[in-house]
């Protein structure tokens, strides 16, 4: 039973260490995914054709003096971000190579580059397979002491390893999530660039930059 329980538990175990690696893999190449690409290229026609409005918002500001949107308020932003959008998958693409820079430098350093291997040997699970000496344990403890020695054994081993692999998946399930929002986040980066030249529309920026700071900084945190 202790073997059955364990070797179940080990081949889990592995398999969440291998989805680890799997969804990091993804998240590293990230940026050649063709679908942000598409994705993003309608968006920044839609920023650059919101251009045209935010213009006509700022001019009739102008016309009825209203200091927050008027031209010497907002023009200078108009620019920059006209700039800005254009080039906004490149500007979140170095933040995205810097997180798996970091991500790589702590993996290389701890894991030696193979992060499954390294965490199924880091966890010892052949070690939890192991059968126990019998005539060393005969010769020092009674049948119900070796009993008990026996359930506890199978236990731990189970509660071990099925709780190392649930952790693990739920690694991998996060690293997929990540996957999703970042994607997500970088289709929209161009409207979220429009969003910062009015003061009424500029927490829609914050609210973006904030989602993708906190997802950028989540795998070297993880």
């Amino acid at each position: 039973i202790n073997n059955i329980i364990g070797f179940i538990g080990s081949i889990l175990f592995n398999i969440a260490a291998a989805l680890v690696n799997f969804t990091l893999e993804l998240n590293f190449d990230i940026l050649n995914n063709p679908m942000i690409d598409i994705g993003w290229a309608i968006t920044r026609d839609l920023a650059n054709l919101g251009f045209v409005l935010f213009i006509i918002i700022i001019a009739i500001a102008t016309i009825l003096r209203m200091q927050q949107y008027g031209a010497k308020s907002a023009l200078g932003k108009l620019i920059a971000v006209a700039l800005l959008v254009n080039f906004s998958l490149v500007f979140a693409g170095v933040f995205i190579d810097f997180s798996n820079m970091l991500t790589n430098f702590f993996i290389k350093n701890a894991a030696g580059g193979d992060l499954a291997t390294t965490l199924t040997n880091a966890f010892k699970i052949q070690n939890l397979l192991q059968v126990k000496d019998a005539d060393a344990i005969e010769a020092t403890v009674a049948l119900a002491a070796k009993t008990s020695i026996g359930i506890a054994s199978s236990f731990f081993v189970a509660a071990f390893t099925f709780m190392g692999a649930f952790s693990l998946l739920t690694l991998a399930i996060m690293f997929l999530i990540r996957l999703v929002a970042l994607s997500i986040l970088l289709i929209l980066v161009p409207l979220a660039c429009l969003f910062v030249i009015l003061p009424e529309t500029k927490n829609l920026w914050d609210r973006w930059w904030k989602e993708f700071l906190g997802w950028i900084l989540f795998a070297p945190t993880a």
